[in-house]
């Protein structure tokens, strides 16, 4: 009947225009033919080719339009995790700790997400924390007791503030400064001979 042969001829359509890479002409087309063989499937494919296409092109976030769009056909749904985490892991390199915990919290269970959540969340401490660290190791030991103030509680860094009021105060006996040195002593708190 000429009802299904106007069908036949959108599926014909969006076959011809998925091949040539037309994913939203593609899709009209197979919308349009309606309940003809797999075309509600083949919408899902449109725009799951089309995902993939945009991923190749570096547009992230119509890719994961286009997977959403896809539903349940295929990986779709890995896919949307998989440039969350891709995403995550480019702002973890810009250093943009914030937006990256954020992405790796939308990546859910995508391989490592979860670790990689807590290692953004933690990731400025843990910089201010190697800074301090430097300052120690350079002998710039009241900026470093300072640094490591900041930190709380994070590693070790009270008893690395304390170690560095220490050698504060120990500088201070060789500048024959012994009222400093007293200060310092006493804020080294319980380190080595204070």
């Amino acid at each position: 009947d000429a009802g299904t042969c106007i069908l036949m001829c959108y599926y014909a359509k969006g076959e011809a225009l998925l091949q040539e890479g037309d994913y939203n002409g593609a899709a009209g087309a197979f919308k349009s033919a309606g309940s003809y063989g797999d075309a509600a499937d083949r919408i899902k494919e449109c725009r799951y080719e089309q995902g993939n296409a945009c991923i190749a092109k570096g547009e992230y976030d119509a890719a994961i339009t286009a997977f959403k769009a896809a539903g349940k056909y295929k990986d779709a749904e890995t896919m949307i995790l998989s440039i969350y985490y891709l995403q995550a892991q480019t702002e973890m390199e810009s250093g943009n700790y914030k937006k990256a915990e954020e992405l790796f919290k939308k990546a859910g269970n995508y391989s490592d997400a979860s670790e990689q959540v807590k290692l953004a969340a933690e990731m400025p401490t843990k910089i201010k924390y190697d800074e301090a660290v430097q300052l120690m190791e350079s002998g710039e030991y009241l900026r470093a007791a300072q640094a490591f103030e900041k930190l709380g509680a994070y590693k070790d860094s009270q008893d690395n503030k304390n170690k560095c009021n220490f050698e504060y105060g120990c500088y201070a006996i060789e500048q024959k400064n012994y009222d400093l040195a007293y200060t310092y002593f006493i804020k080294a708190d319980k380190y080595a001979d204070a």
